[in-house]
């Protein structure tokens, strides 16, 4: 779950940028030109560009390939001038391994630079680094990893993160922390919250076979449906099916 989450948000940065999608992109030029006068700027100095220089390599794989390694030079300059994003992609990179060789240690540097800004996603990732640290670690080491996952998660959580909820419901630290996180966002009248909410309490019914966590979970895929998250609907419907047979359905 993890990786296909960070996958994603590295994903959604490298193709969805303001940054990239503001460049001026002339249609008549080739792209090979384009790459070159964005260079130019990025060798100037300017800092976006050389964020955006690098963007645009990965966005147009492999045909911009070649000029991999100095885009990424070029990345690590704005990254080190104290760009945000550029300190998010590069720590992105890092953590899942995309590009260069996973090191947790680098990506954890660079995504604590950006997290302390207030970047939603820097916080979320630097909260998924110490929680996968907990796993090797004993005693008060572990013990503090996990302590640090759960502040960078709420941090992440109170910026609207949701995906930090939905791993600290399903996970075995302070279960109850998270599932107080998830009915206080879903209480908000946030349909995803709601979506995790309902999935926690369909985990729950799962386990127990009992009618208050039925209840609740199709409450809140009921909630979140008919604010029109398409998910909540199509759990509803195949909870409600699997439910049928149940002594309890309907009561």
């Amino acid at each position: 779950m993890h990786l296909k989450i960070l996958s994603s948000l590295l994903i959604a940065l490298l193709w969805c940028s303001t940054a990239f999608s503001s460049i001026d992109i002339k249609p008549d030029e080739s792209l090979e030109n384009q790459y070159k006068e964005l260079e130019l700027k990025a060798l100037g100095g300017d800092i976006e560009s050389q964020y955006s220089l690098f963007l645009m390599v990965i966005r147009n794989e492999p045909h911009l390939n070649h000029h991999a390694s100095n885009a990424f030079k070029q990345i690590i300059s704005a990254a080190q001038s104290g760009h945000t994003n550029a300190q998010f992609t590069i720590g992105s990179l890092y953590q899942t391994g995309h590009i260069v060789k996973k090191d947790v240690d680098v990506a954890l540097s660079w995504l604590k630079e950006a997290a302390s800004k207030e970047h939603v996603d820097a916080q979320y990732l630097v909260g998924s680094n110490y929680f996968s640290r907990r796993k090797e670690a004993k005693g008060a080491k572990r013990d503090e990893y996990v302590k640090q996952a759960e502040f960078w998660y709420e941090k992440a959580i109170d910026n609207g993160n949701l995906n930090a909820l939905l791993l600290l419901v399903t996970t075995e630290e302070n279960v109850e922390r998270g599932k107080e996180l998830i009915r206080n966002a879903a209480s908000k009248s946030d349909k995803r919250a709601m979506y995790f909410a309902a999935i926690n309490y369909k985990h729950l019914w799962l386990k127990s076979g009992t009618k208050p966590d039925f209840d609740k979970a199709i409450k809140w895929f009921e909630k979140s449906a008919n604010l029109g998250h398409a998910d909540s609907a199509n759990e509803l419907k195949g909870l409600i099916k699997s439910a049928e047979k149940t002594p309890f359905y309907g009561g």
